[in-house]
């Protein structure tokens, strides 16, 4: 056996949420192939909020595994109570 600390994933999508993705990726990719210039007429704007947050260290996070057993996974489902609000263009 050996200590091995989890993996951290942003989101825990459901199975919809991924299809949806993928069907619009798919969508973006068939109106560039008709229109090559399609990607320089598209501007993108995202909102999103920032949680300042105190994470567990990988020394805290590590766990007794065996050698031959995945790694475990561990969500960020806490908030803190500090926030700003980002915006990306």
């Amino acid at each position: 056996m050996r200590k091995i600390a989890a993996k951290w994933i942003p989101k825990c999508l459901n199975v919809d949420q991924k299809r949806a993705r993928v069907e619009a990726t798919r969508s973006i990719c068939a109106r560039f192939e008709n229109d090559v210039d399609f990607l320089n007429r598209i501007v993108t704007m995202d909102e999103t909020w920032v949680h300042f947050y105190d994470p567990e260290t990988k020394q805290q996070s590590m766990e007794w595994r065996h050698s031959g057993s995945p790694r475990p996974k561990k969500f960020r489902v806490q908030k803190s109570a500090g926030k700003i609000l980002a915006s990306v263009f």
